[in-house]
């Protein structure tokens, strides 16, 4: 997969010629740069105004008391995703090197390095461009009506997102909440996603085995020389689709890097 457009999290095009009217109107005083500082600092957004008549979101950074810079707000699913697809570019070649038979002692020792520190980068950026999709798309207001047999519990947005599992949101909660089931629309992809979580989880919350009163990560080890990283990378680009068409874009642009 070559690289994605870069993505912002709040940007919209605005009419011909609307940049020059905002600048001219400001530059005169007639929206006092007052009145502005006050909403900026009043938990309003700012945005940017391009020559190119495109408004862009940003965030507030304060520097120290007296100043402050408005920065452009990336789309950090989409950075994730990206990341995870740099380290993926490189990771079956790490991964054949690392397989091969050796002369020199100190050449698996670089090639484990490579392949397994790239695959703890891939999977859990990845995982966590998905999560934070996830968790992006409940809609606000949205509640999760759970239910045991015995009692039924209501949970709203913020409750979900911190309280209730991975699984039990992309299974029971994104449905419900769009109307919309990946898992019915492509059920390999979903378990591929499964799969996906699992190795994250692994690297994450790493167990160690005792192996007659030895450390050993054993079966992590073969677990991530085995996973299909570029399946996963094409069934998260696939989910995030499905959900919010084109996030996941590839860059028209010629190059690959």
């Amino acid at each position: 997969m070559k690289h994605i457009k870069k993505k912002l999290l709040r940007q919209q095009d605005i009419p011909k010629g609307a940049s020059s009217l905002f600048a001219n109107a400001i530059n005169a005083d007639l929206i006092p740069k007052e009145e502005i500082q006050k909403k900026l600092t009043n938990n309003h957004f700012a945005y940017l105004i391009t020559d190119k008549d495109q408004m862009i979101g940003t965030f507030r950074y304060q520097v120290d008391k007296h100043k402050s810079l408005y920065i452009p707000e990336p789309d950090l699913v989409v950075c994730l995703f990206e990341t995870a697809r740099q380290n993926i570019v490189d990771i079956n070649g790490y991964r054949a090197k690392l397989l091969k038979e050796y002369r020199d002692v100190s050449e698996p020792l670089q090639h484990s390095y490579n392949f397994f520190s790239t695959a703890i980068l891939a999977s859990t950026t990845l995982f966590n461009a998905l999560e934070g999709f996830v968790n992006r798309i409940i809609p606000f207001g949205f509640k999760y009506e759970d239910s045991n047999g015995k009692q039924t519990t209501l949970q709203n947005k913020s409750q979900i997102e911190r309280y209730l599992s991975f699984a039990i949101k992309i299974t029971n909660v994104i449905p419900q909440a769009t109307g919309k089931d990946f898992k019915l629309h492509d059920r390999k992809k979903f378990e591929t996603i499964i799969n996906l979580r699992d190795l994250r989880d692994d690297f994450t919350h790493m167990k160690s085995f005792d192996a007659d009163r030895q450390i050993s990560y054993e079966k992590l080890y073969n677990d991530s020389l085995k996973f299909d990283y570029t399946k996963a990378l094409y069934a998260v680009k696939d989910y995030i689709n499905f959900y919010n068409p084109e996030l996941i874009e590839l860059c028209n642009c010629g190059k690959d890097f």
